[in-house]
């Protein structure tokens, strides 16, 4: 946690290549984890001394609750993936780089989203993530 500069809500917009969903791991690696996107919040918080595995998450879609979800949810604290991470590509010779942004992984399970919709998720009140979706239109593409 001391390499670390600041934490931040965060939602991934997953999106697969994948046809009706039907994904194996070497698919997962081929399509790129199936990760989209991200949008990260803007208001940055230093971890010193926040109890990340306990701090809640919660999901809000159209201004209800969605659901939630706690820190531990990722190997029982993120900064145990995230070194997980670090040791892995350490062992290729590949470090972190100053500045460098890591997703530590999900707290909450994700939602299919294939209509517009206003949601953000945060931490309690200090800091959140806003995001829009105008209109889900399915690009067409070659399934793998």
């Amino acid at each position: 946690m001391n390499a670390t500069e600041w934490v931040a809500p965060c939602f991934e917009i997953v999106d697969s290549r994948i046809e009706n969903w039907k994904i194996r791991i070497e698919d997962t690696v081929a399509d790129n984890a199936s990760c989209g996107i991200f949008v990260i919040g803007e208001n940055r918080v230093s971890p010193e001394g926040l109890d990340l595995a306990a701090l809640e998450m919660t999901v809000w879609r159209n201004g209800e609750a969605a659901g939630s979800g706690v820190g531990a949810a990722v190997q029982g604290h993120p900064a145990e993936a995230v070194a997980w991470l670090a040791n892995t590509l350490g062992e290729y010779g590949i470090p972190f780089r100053k500045g460098e942004l890591i997703l530590s992984g999900a707290w909450h399970r994700w939602y299919p989203s294939f209509q517009a919709i206003d949601s953000s998720c945060g931490f309690a009140a200090w800091a959140t993530a806003p995001l829009r979706l105008a209109k889900h239109r399915r690009v067409p593409s070659r399934p793998i």
